[in-house]
């Protein structure tokens, strides 16, 4: 017996996302089509099973016409790719959504950095918006919609602009009439996705057409053109969760009042730069990461980046953002420390005068931290997650919460001994590459780094200065979460799952994060001759006592 609804996805890596929606309580089935080049891949977890190499919308069309008999007993037929998270119950809770409002063509909204058009990212506070435009990422039809229009998916072989004439035609369905007034297609705001893969020209979608000789930003101007139609992309009334009048968008109405298409409006950047400097910075309230170097917070932060969290494009090796470990350096300075001897001394006076200077600072440096697209999501303020990484945080943290006193904070704490360890072995590979830093840089060179006693030292300044400074200066205790590296690598999927609540943002499972997360690195510090040598101070220190270290010793 064939459930209410249908998920048609094409298939064709090894770490495609649909194992997230085999779930016994799910009210849809799963239809696999796959594209790659080994037979079988996934047959057991689909409910139905196509093979045929090609492109997305060719090789779905074709797949529906195989059965097309089948898929009419649906309701409605959702098209996601393979590269999105999102749980079986969300996607349930879409299904639901979708046909409690009546619709003929949605998507839910995308939550992380990784999208594709403007219209299509998460508006917070908001229930949907009814919109001129569902993308190809993951459009839901209504079933006849979807069996009306799939002659549509033929059109060209890269499927680029075939979009734009669903969302159109979707529209004029409901003649006579306005279009506006046809509220029919809509991004679903209650339910996201988190796109795991930034589109790249040079990924192998893109590498196929070029070895086909096609150009598809060429095939979709054709498509407009022969139709029509027109770029420009609006939401033009949004429900809200918190208002019940509707909320316009500032983005989609300055394009349709003054009928830009967005190449023009981003053709503007230089005119509104000022503009975005002085309204941004001061606006939703970020994730700050703290946590000692060597203490686990690059894994942490691509955890977080993974839930959909955005942490600026202006990162290093580590993920940390070149543009707030400026800021925390030039802190540091003024308070005459380093990032290895953090104890910074400003004086409580001094503090607002400070906390002005770095509100400047950070206004230059924001639309760094910001790629082009996020410069002109909303001049109301940023309008999704974000948060940056930088174990000197732990150190300035009271700084920035006058900036941000309603930011959330979470500690990464580890195993003194693992920390020690871990600084001692960056400073041997710097000295065996012969690098010489400046011993202010991140991670840097420094001389108290090769020795145990010291590392540990640093580790425990790190911990004493946060609990006893940092924390003091952090509002409310549900603005902060402490987390322990051991339980983040030995139970993910509890850590995960609140770490996600916690900041407000949909969980993803563990084995669909692409983290590796390996257990035994909670018990290196078990396997080190200098832990053992240096037990009786590790046994004394306060905070290894305090974070429940002490006990779990087994030297």
């Amino acid at each position: 017996m064939p459930r209410r609804y249908l998920v048609i996805t094409p298939i064709g890596t090894h770490d495609s996302a649909h194992k997230q929606w085999i779930d016994p309580a799910r009210n849809f089935d799963l239809y696999l089509v796959n594209y790659s080049d080994t037979p079988g891949m996934y047959r057991d977890d689909a409910d139905r099973y196509f093979e045929i190499p090609g492109f997305k919308l060719q090789i779905v069309a074709q797949a529906i016409r195989e059965s097309r008999e089948q898929v009419r007993q649906y309701s409605a037929v959702w098209l996601p790719d393979d590269d999105l998270g999102i749980s079986a119950t969300q996607v349930n809770r879409l299904f639901r959504l979708f046909e409690e409002n009546d619709l003929d063509l949605g998507q839910p909204a995308v939550a992380n950095e990784y999208f594709n058009h403007i219209v299509t990212h998460r508006e917070p506070g908001c229930r949907m918006r009814f919109v001129n435009f569902v993308e190809m990422m993951c459009p839901l039809f209504r079933t006849k919609v979807l069996l009306d229009q799939l002659h549509l998916f033929t059109l060209n072989q890269s499927g680029m602009g075939i979009n734009y004439l669903w969302s159109q035609n979707t529209l004029n369905r409901k003649l006579p009439g306005d279009p506006l007034h046809h509220k029919n297609v809509a991004i679903i705001d209650e339910v996201s996705v988190i796109h795991r893969k930034k589109q790249s020209r040079s990924g192998p979608y893109y590498q196929k057409l070029t070895a086909m000789g096609i150009d598809p930003t060429r095939e979709a101007e054709q498509l407009l053109a022969d139709h029509n139609l027109s770029h420009v992309m609006w939401h033009y009334e949004t429900y809200s969760t918190k208002y019940s009048r509707p909320l316009g968008a500032p983005l989609a109405a300055l394009c349709k009042a003054k009928r830009w298409s967005l190449q023009k409006f981003h053709s503007r950047a230089s005119d509104l730069k000022d503009s975005i400097r002085s309204r941004i910075a001061p606006c939703a309230s970020p994730v700050i990461l703290c946590g000692t170097h060597g203490s686990g917070t690059t894994l942490l932060i691509k955890i977080l980046k993974q839930l959909g969290l955005f942490i600026g494009e202006d990162l290093d090796q580590n993920l940390e953002s070149k543009s707030f470990r400026e800021l925390n350096m030039w802190l540091m300075d003024l308070g005459h420390a380093h990032w290895d001897y953090p104890r910074p001394s400003w004086k409580p006076d001094q503090q607002k005068t400070i906390s002005r200077e770095l509100q400047r600072r950070l206004n230059k440096r924001f639309v760094a931290f910001l790629d082009w697209q996020r410069q002109f999501l909303s001049l109301r303020g940023i309008s999704f997650h974000w948060g940056w990484n930088d174990p000197l945080n732990t150190i300035t943290l009271p700084l920035w919460l006058r900036l941000y006193p309603e930011a959330k904070v979470i500690f990464l704490v580890r195993n003194g001994v693992n920390v020690a360890l871990s600084l001692m072995e960056q400073e041997s590979d710097s000295e065996r590459c012969g690098t010489l830093i400046q011993r202010n840089a991140r991670p840097g060179h420094s001389e108290r780094c090769r020795d145990f006693d010291e590392s540990f030292a640093l580790w425990d300044s790190y911990s004493e200065i946060f609990e006893t400074q940092s924390v003091a200066a952090i509002p409310g205790s549900a603005q902060l979460l402490r987390l322990r590296f051991e339980e983040l690598v030995q139970e993910p999927t509890k850590t995960i799952a609140r770490l996600a609540r916690f900041v407000d943002l949909p969980a993803v499972p563990p084995g669909a994060l692409p983290v590796p997360l390996d257990s035994m690195r909670a018990y290196a510090c078990q396997h080190s001759t200098t832990g053992e040598r240096d037990f009786d101070k590790i046994r004394t220190s306060v905070w290894m006592e305090h974070y429940g270290y002490v006990q779990n010793m087994t030297y």
